[in-house]
């Protein structure tokens, strides 16, 4: 027998479990799985397209009747968002657009607040779409400053989220005025956290200041490393009073552990207990790398009062 006669057979089998025969019965079976498969995505996206070409309709009319049939639908398909995290992923499907990011972009703001008044307990005001954008971003982005406002007056609502660009709604403001407004309204949320923050600190509310940090925003705009009047932080707070839970909290959230209060007195310093001693002396913490890298995790080293970053702890020798 020939070689070529050799390979023909032994590769025969196999061809014909990859690519059964359409008049086989294992072929027809096949084929019959696929037609409905392919029929039913091209269904479903026909579905969706149709639905997305109604509330769009709606938004741009501003027809309550129709939004308030329509929006019963995506009660029930809009994915959380991972702005409600401290997740930078921001990877969604055109299909699960957000009723309210469409509204920011193309309905009137009567529409956009029927929908927050109606839908926002059954959807995620900072959901991102897949550019990353959260309807925020639209408003600054278009220089709706009534929306912007409307926006920000929610109670969940994360000024801080950053989209697929590493940029922030303040970034991407259309002009000055809307700039100006995000920044205010941040400066003075930002004051009112870090007074409560400060207060727990001194009350050492370690249990209020885990709750606080459970907010996006809050987590995302208070400096853990915020200094008392003694230069102390949270960090030495914790060191001082043993307790390495807090400690590790701390580090979690990017604490400083080269900071100095106004003895000269770095975390390290204030404890006599070597699980804390040794935790702040060498470890992971998260470090910012830029906006597209955001916080990563990097090994630190704590020697002679320098404080030294590696991307592994083999990189530290």
């Amino acid at each position: 027998m020939s070689t070529t006669s050799q390979q023909r057979r032994t590769s025969t089998p196999s061809l014909r479990v990859l690519t059964p025969r359409k008049n086989s019965n294992a072929g027809n079976c096949l084929y019959f799985i696929l037609s409905v498969y392919e029929k039913g995505m091209i269904r479903n996206r026909e579905q969706k397209s149709l639905k997305t070409y109604k509330l769009l309709e709606a938004l741009r009319s501003g027809d309550t009747a129709a939004l308030s049939t329509i929006l019963l639908t995506y009660q029930s398909s809009t994915p959380p968002s991972p702005a409600s995290s401290t997740s930078q992923s921001y990877s969604q499907t055109v299909t699960s657009t957000s009723p309210l990011l469409l509204a920011t972009q193309c309905a009137s703001y009567q529409t956009i607040e029927f929908i927050i008044n109606n839908l926002l307990d059954k959807i995620d005001i900072n959901h991102q779409d897949q550019r990353g954008n959260t309807a925020l971003h639209y408003a600054s982005q278009m220089g709706r400053i009534d929306v912007c406002e409307l926006l920000l007056k929610q109670k969940n609502i994360n000024d801080a989220v950053f989209n697929g660009e590493g940029k922030q709604a303040i970034d991407i403001a259309k002009n000055q005025d809307i700039a100006d407004f995000l920044e205010e309204n941040r400066t003075e949320y930002v004051k009112e956290i870090s007074q409560l923050f400060q207060q727990y600190v001194s009350d050492s509310n370690y249990v209020g200041i885990q709750v606080l940090f459970q907010d996006p925003r809050a987590s995302a705009l208070i400096d853990i490393n915020q200094q008392s009047s003694s230069g102390s932080t949270l960090l030495h707070d914790a060191a001082k009073k043993k307790d390495l839970e807090m400690v590790m909290f701390c580090l979690d959230h990017g604490a400083d552990v080269s900071i100095r209060d106004r003895k000269r007195k770095v975390a390290a310093d204030l404890t006599k207990d070597e699980r804390i001693k040794n935790a702040l002396k060498q470890g992971y913490l998260l470090k910012w790398t830029n906006y597209a890298g955001g916080y990563k995790n990097r090994w630190f080293v704590l020697e002679h009062g320098m404080l030294s970053y590696f991307k592994n702890q083999d990189d530290a020798g």
